[in-house]
């Protein structure tokens, strides 16, 4: 990230994305309006991965909400020959992915969540890394509950990129994505 930015960060927090879904189940379920229909199956050894969802507003799972963070899109339909998505690629999914986050940390704000701290606790300790200790964690979280944290104060950021495919001998019906960062729209994200 230093590389990228041109500065040390003064914390750093890696939340594996297991921890999401352990924190929804702990909230009780979260509220989000999924966007579009989600279906893909896919059985090859390691990933044994389905994702069904319906597009609407409703209480997720911690199972749903990890379904909605791994989407790309459906599977190749041989007889429409397309496979539906998000029309942007990851962009889309990365915007779905900050939407739900966005949600998560609106709806974990509330006062009635603050008895599942333990909960969460939990789910922390079990799916984070982090240079700041487990305490100052815990301080940061009942700040933002009791210190006035609002939503409209949690932003989410893209690094600034352009796409760049690549056709390889290996896969010829499948471009290989690759982000390249715009180094100028990244310094005036990080100065603002």
């Amino acid at each position: 990230i230093s590389q990228l930015v041109g500065f040390e960060p003064d914390y750093q927090v890696v939340v594996e994305w297991d921890a999401v879904g352990a924190i929804v189940e702990a909230m009780g379920g979260v509220y989000f309006d999924v966007p579009m229909n989600m279906n893909y199956d896919d059985d090859t050894p390691g990933q044994d991965l389905h994702i069904h969802q319906t597009a609407g507003y409703r209480l997720l799972s911690g199972d749903d909400v990890m379904q909605v963070l791994r989407y790309r899109h459906d599977n190749y339909d041989p007889v429409a020959k397309i496979r539906r998505g998000y029309p942007d690629g990851d962009l889309g999914r990365i915007r779905t992915q900050q939407a739900l986050l966005k949600a998560m940390i609106e709806q974990l704000l509330q006062l009635k969540n603050v008895p599942k701290i333990g909960a969460f606790a939990t789910a922390v300790k079990e799916n984070v890394t982090s240079d700041l200790s487990f305490e100052e964690m815990l301080w940061f979280g009942k700040q933002a509950v009791f210190g006035g944290l609002k939503i409209d104060d949690v932003n989410f950021v893209t690094m600034p990129n352009t796409a760049k495919y690549v056709y390889s001998r290996a896969l010829p019906d499948t471009p290989q994505s690759y982000v390249f960062p715009n180094a100028q729209e990244l310094l005036e994200l990080v100065n603002n």
